[in-house]
């Protein structure tokens, strides 16, 4: 019998996570389901998951059969990602006393609290517009002198500041390499909002409804109190007396100068370069694991349908 539309749901969202060794509870995998199907309910969710040999249910946690070793793993990368927010929520505080830092985001496996020991922490940094070269100027330079930027071989706690978007950029489709680009549009699926005193995450939401057709249960994320950052009268102060140094054009001028030759030779277009330097957008890696993980989610689909 060919599985149901509900079924090949949930089993391409939880082929997709089984490759981050990540579990999900019912509603975090209701929230994440791939391609679901119309006005669906957490109970019909509930009643076809435990009737499906393809997944295993364990402590409130499902992964795909054959698997159930990565809830245990779980645990112990809920309680690594408590320790790294405690020791970094204080840093991470420091950047938003900064020129034109309208929010910070915290992305990837820590937005998913699904860290291993050695990891680092890696933030989405928003920027007022048309100030976009300032702000990582100034974001870099402190977390260089607080001497907690990732450096080679030690990534442990550093806080990975890779990513920058100005907030009059916020449509994002542009960072898609295929219009099925899965890793890339749960990623703009699960900003964790740290710092976000203009509720730019809900406006994220609002500039990209085109996500809606793959993941249309998933909405934005809301923090607890505990994981976010106040903004106040002094971080105004601060913001806008650095703010008034010298112009864009001139941070932007140094830190071309100063940019790794490798970095230059690797950047490119948006939708297929890992590093991008453009007056809206900056993006600094080396390597892009997109592909080999759209292929691992294709073949574990394979496997499992």
């Amino acid at each position: 019998m060919n599985p149901s539309t509900l079924e090949q749901s949930v089993i391409h969202t939880l082929a997709y996570f089984n490759i981050f060794n990540y579990p999900l509870t019912v509603a975090e995998l209701y929230r994440y389901l791939w391609n679901p199907p119309a006005n669906l309910t957490i109970g019909e969710l509930t009643g076809t998951i435990s009737n499906m040999k393809q997944v295993e249910l364990h402590n409130g946690l499902a992964c795909l059969t054959g698997r159930s070793e990565i809830i245990e793993r779980r645990t112990k990368a809920y309680l690594e990602s408590e320790r790294k927010y405690k020791k970094r929520l204080r840093y991470i505080a420091l950047l938003t006393y900064l020129p034109h830092v309208q929010a910070i985001f915290v992305v990837n496996s820590l937005a998913f609290q699904n860290v291993h020991e050695h990891s680092d922490i890696d933030l989405l940094i928003i920027s007022k517009p048309g100030k976009i070269w300032t702000t990582r100027f100034f974001t870099t330079t402190l977390a260089k002198l607080l001497g907690i930027r990732p450096r080679p071989n030690y990534t442990k706690d550093t806080l990975c500041l890779s990513f920058y978007l100005d907030s009059g950029s916020l449509h994002m489709k542009q960072l898609l390499s295929n219009p099925n680009d899965i890793y890339e549009l749960y990623w703009l699926r699960h900003f964790f909002p740290i710092y976000d005193p203009k509720n730019i995450n809900q406006k994220i939401a609002d500039e990209n409804t085109w996500l809606n057709t793959h993941l249309p249960n998933a909405k934005p994320v809301t923090p607890h109190p505990l994981r976010t950052i106040t903004h106040t009268w002094l971080q105004s102060l601060t913001q806008g007396l650095l703010g008034i140094l010298p112009l864009e054009s001139f941070w932007k001028w140094l830190q071309l100068k100063i940019l790794p030759q490798e970095l230059k030779d690797l950047s490119g277009p948006v939708e297929s370069s890992v590093v991008v330097l453009s007056d809206n957008l900056l993006k600094f890696h080396t390597k892009d694991p997109r592909p080999e993980w759209q292929r691992q989610w294709k073949k574990t689909v394979e496997e499992y349908l």
